[in-house]
């Protein structure tokens, strides 16, 4: 059975993948990665994320504040915000499950009130309301 040596990791330098970038797009990946002596799909793969950022900044969708996921309930996360600073206050400990029971709690009182199918159908899956779950707190020391 022969050895198999291991080639080490390399991590590579913003003008080192620039350049390997550049003599790409000249010529063609195989040609750089042989010049470079670095794989053929790392070289592939940096000309795709370069073309990836070209197309973002070109169509202007590039990572900006507010350009990711709307909020699907603005108004309850405020009223959990304000929730949570009083039970901060009054020196309780809240999880991540006492949040999620809360908001879970928040979003019903509002969906029984309103016709947003987007809400119900959030409310239909979660199955922690539907067990009864109570949240307890812990006193902070």
């Amino acid at each position: 059975m022969t050895c198999v040596k291991k080639r080490e990791r390399q991590s590579y330098s913003v003008e080192e993948k620039a350049a390997v970038v550049h003599f790409a797009l000249v010529s063609n990946n195989t040609r750089a990665a042989a010049h470079f002596g670095i794989a053929k799909s790392m070289v592939s793969k940096w000309v795709k994320a370069l073309k990836n950022q070209l197309d973002d900044l070109k169509n202007h969708k590039s990572h900006r504040i507010g350009a990711g996921r709307k909020e699907f309930f603005p108004e309850e996360e405020n009223q959990l915000f304000a929730w949570f600073l009083q039970m901060r206050e009054a020196v309780l400990t809240v999880t991540y499950y006492g949040l999620k029971i809360e908001m879970l709690k928040l979003v019903a009182e509002t969906t029984a009130t309103t016709n947003d199918p987007t809400k119900k159908i959030i409310m239909n899956n979660s199955k922690l309301l539907q067990n009864g779950s109570n949240v307890f707190y812990t006193v902070m020391t």
